[in-house]
């Protein structure tokens, strides 16, 4: 279990209070990714504390972002929501089918985004 911390407030007040802590804690000095939300000045708090750590953004902040960039480019509901499946996936019955966001390689999603634009 990786360390954590919740964080109720934005701006470098809540990068000063909360990271720090994860870097006096040992086992966070060799971290390979974290996962925080969209907040910029905690991925850059973070980032000055873990430099060699990747930034990843959950599913669902992923997904709410693109959600609202659809609306914004006023993308209809339902083509919005068939774009959404392409990206994350999807289960039909009790088999997944892989989204943009499963590729295996740089190279995977290269082609499923290429196979995308064909269609």
């Amino acid at each position: 279990m990786a360390p954590y911390c919740f964080i109720t407030k934005k701006g470098l007040a809540a990068t000063t209070s909360c990271p720090p802590q994860v870097k006096l804690h040992a086992p966070t000095q060799n971290v390979l990714v974290y996962g925080i939300d969209g907040e910029k000045a905690l991925a850059q708090g973070f980032g000055r504390l873990l430099p060699y750590a990747l930034h990843l953004m959950c599913n669902i902040h992923m997904k709410d972002n693109i959600s609202s960039k659809l609306a914004e480019l006023g993308i209809p509901t339902g083509a919005a929501e068939e774009y959404r499946l392409e990206i994350f996936g999807k289960n039909i019955g009790s088999k997944r089918q892989p989204g943009l966001i499963d590729s295996s390689s740089p190279e995977k999603f290269d082609e499923k985004m290429q196979s995308l634009t064909e269609t």
